[in-house]
């Protein structure tokens, strides 16, 4: 993934957008995922992608 991406990925959800996919932005992710009904598995892929990005 770009670390642009990833920076627009952690800002949408609210997290210190440094450009790394570490663990607080896959915790992130993961809660995300978990209040949108989504399989929780830390990756953004299509799905996520879509509910974050609208």
């Amino acid at each position: 993934m770009k670390s642009a991406n990833i920076g627009e990925i952690q800002r949408k959800l609210g997290v210190k957008a440094d450009n790394i996919y570490g663990p607080i932005t896959e915790r992130a992710v993961r809660d995300f995922q978990r209040r949108q009904n989504l399989k929780v598995d830390g990756i953004v892929g299509p799905l996520t992608w879509r509910r974050l990005f609208p």
